[in-house]
């Protein structure tokens, strides 16, 4: 067997070389296709680079917007709560004006110092009519306080709406 083998060396030595030689020829037949298929690699690579930048950047402008438009609301609505803040201030000032007044008129009236003072073209003065004023004011002030409680509710309603846009 080995001299069957020793006689056939020199065909099996040229087999080897023949394969060989065609292995090699076929991988530099390849390298043309394989450094095509590199470029068009890298070229896809950076074309999805560029992509996902600019789809980044769509996303940084879109939230930058939207930080703009809240902080815009955020501003303006500070601004009506203060105004609101002042308006109530204002109307519960009104009200303590109003309540001084009255308790002052009050006082006077029990104290009987009352009587309006006659002018001179007018014959007498109207104590009946005096009292009836009194009355009428208490119950306009009566009337204005009822409704800047109201407001003072529809205030705390609107501050109660607009906290949670804050």
């Amino acid at each position: 067997m080995t001299a069957w083998l020793i006689s056939k060396a020199p065909w099996i030595a040229l087999g080897l070389a023949l394969l060989g030689g065609g292995i090699w020829i076929g991988h530099e037949a390849d390298r043309p296709a394989y450094a095509r298929l590199q470029s068009q690699y890298a070229a896809l690579q950076t074309q999805d680079a560029q992509n996902l930048a600019a789809s980044e950047k769509a996303a940084a402008d879109t939230l930058q917007a939207q930080i703009l438009a809240r902080n815009q609301t955020d501003a303006n609505n500070a601004q009506v709560i203060a105004t609101l803040h002042a308006q109530a201030d204002s109307a519960a000032d009104d009200l303590s004006r109003a309540n001084r007044l009255l308790e002052l008129a009050a006082r006077e009236n029990r104290a009987g110092g009352g009587a309006v003072p006659q002018a001179a073209n007018q014959p007498g003065a109207a104590t009946a009519g005096q009292a009836a004023g009194a009355s009428d004011l208490a119950r306009l002030l009566v009337a204005t306080r009822e409704e800047c409680t109201a407001n003072a509710g529809q205030l705390d309603a609107l501050i109660a709406e607009i906290r949670p846009q804050l």
